[in-house]
């Protein structure tokens, strides 16, 4: 048990730092928001990618998010990153931020149709118990203050509707391996207690997913992968770090989602080495260029 809350110590080390804009001469000026995930935890974990996007013309935002933050915190904090960036925006949401990003287009989606107090309802936190309920308690009344306060509804529709493209790089979309073990929240506080919630409700929180993808509106890429015959806090088995590849996945296809498997890499190898961001730029560009 100590050797699985040391590894997750190590996860839920997050550094705080002010966002780091890039300008560009270019007069192409597209927009990328890169947030990162909950390891190694920083806007500093994009050092690698961030230069190469600049060179295509890009304006890049790579902030750090709050330490430790549960799933509705987390989303909120992306919501007030959005604010600072123009429209048509491209997002890149590697890990726990994939989530958050889905979870942050859903509920705004939700708010400007007036449906949220449907998700509320269905979000039953009499049937789970540990950090799971405590996760859900905290989404539950993340909700609710949405409902009671309109400004700030506002503002997460509006941060919605700034996004044209959305990238997400082996996501943790369905919890993550281990997240349950984290009784006391030592490793990766209400981050994996937020985890440990999405194994059970992520099957219905991004979906229907044309109410993520907003009718359409939005581009979803789920660019998944992880190494093979990994040991991890998955087990020795196909897997990517501390995620399964059906971790990464909604097995969705249409309606502005599409999931396209991107090799044996690293979890957080993008962080780590310039040839495997170099590779994320690549598929990057290619999918823009296909569309």
């Amino acid at each position: 048990m100590k050797g699985w809350l040391l590894s997750f110590a190590l996860l839920g080390s997050l550094a705080v730092a002010k966002p780091v804009l890039a300008e560009s001469t270019s007069p192409s000026r597209t927009h990328w928001l890169l947030l990162h995930g909950i390891w190694p935890g920083s806007g500093r974990d994009w050092r690698f990618v961030a230069p190469l996007l600049r060179e295509q013309g890009a304006m890049v935002l790579r902030p750090s998010l709050p330490a430790r933050a549960g799933l509705f915190a987390w989303a909120e904090a992306i919501v007030g990153y959005l604010e600072r960036v123009p429209s048509e925006l491209y997002v890149v949401a590697h890990s726990f931020s994939g989530a958050a990003t889905l979870f942050m287009l859903r509920t705004a989606y939700e708010l400007q149709h007036g449906n949220l107090k449907t998700l509320i309802a269905r979000l039953d936190c009499a049937s789970f118990t540990g950090r799971a309920a405590y996760a859900c308690r905290q989404l539950s009344e993340g909700w609710q203050q949405l409902l009671s306060e309109t400004e700030r509804a506002t503002r997460w529709i509006g941060a919605a509707k700034k996004i044209e493209r959305v990238f997400l790089y082996h996501p943790a979309l369905r919890g993550a391996c281990g997240a349950c073990w984290d009784l006391w929240g030592f490793g990766g506080g209400d981050t994996t207690a937020s985890l440990c919630l999405l194994a059970e409700i992520a099957g219905w929180l991004f979906t229907p997913i044309e109410r993520v993808t907003w009718e359409s509106a939005i581009a979803v890429t789920n660019l998944y992968g992880g190494s093979e015959w990994m040991l991890s806090l998955c087990g020795l088995q196909d897997n990517d770090f501390a995620l399964r590849l059906e971790q990464q996945r909604l097995s969705l296809e249409g309606h502005n989602y599409r999931e396209v498997f991107v090799g044996r890499q690293l979890h957080f190898a993008f962080a780590l080495r310039r040839s495997a961001a170099e590779k994320l730029v690549t598929q990057l560009s290619s999918i823009i260029l296909r569309r």
